[in-house]
């Protein structure tokens, strides 16, 4: 079998040649492919794919933002809370107990009886119990398994 050779010297692929031709020229180097038209196609597949599938949309955009609204409302900033310390009242130091107590922002002092402060102890009405000493000193009272009672003691 004799095949013509076409205008480049070539046997055998006139035809195949004339028909690159005539679609437009060779598309192994066409650079219009692999460019800008290429990244637009595949950005327009990848956009509609995920279109598709509702539950991606889901995941991907409206749980994040019920998340953070939800950690959001969980872990708002609060002002520290306020814990009650008793001051058992008969000791003429009660007053200046009070008094240093009260200068502590987070702590609310009450002046009680020795009845009354040890139910309020006991009930959890009142974080510790400061019971003033004839000599100045102070004692304090208060129930281990608290944690509100363990940072009044730290105040």
């Amino acid at each position: 079998m004799v095949h013509d050779a076409d205008a480049s010297g070539d046997a055998g692929d006139g035809g195949e040649r004339r028909q690159r031709e005539r679609r437009g020229g060779d598309r192994r180097g066409d650079t219009h492919a692999s460019g800008a038209g290429a990244l637009l196609e595949l950005t327009r597949a990848r956009l509609l794919e995920f279109a598709r599938e509702p539950e991606l949309v889901f995941w991907s955009f409206v749980f994040p933002v019920l998340l953070a609204a939800g950690l959001a409302i969980a872990f708002r900033e609060r002002p520290p809370a306020q814990l009650r310390v008793g001051v058992r009242d008969g000791a003429a130091a009660s007053a200046a107990t009070v008094r240093a107590i009260a200068a502590e922002s987070t702590l609310v002092p009450q002046l009680l009886g020795d009845s009354a402060a040890a139910a309020a102890l006991r009930g959890g009405t009142i974080a510790m119990l400061v019971v003033p000493q004839p000599d100045g000193a102070v004692a304090y009272h208060w129930d281990p398994n608290r944690d509100d009672a363990r940072a009044a003691r730290l105040l």
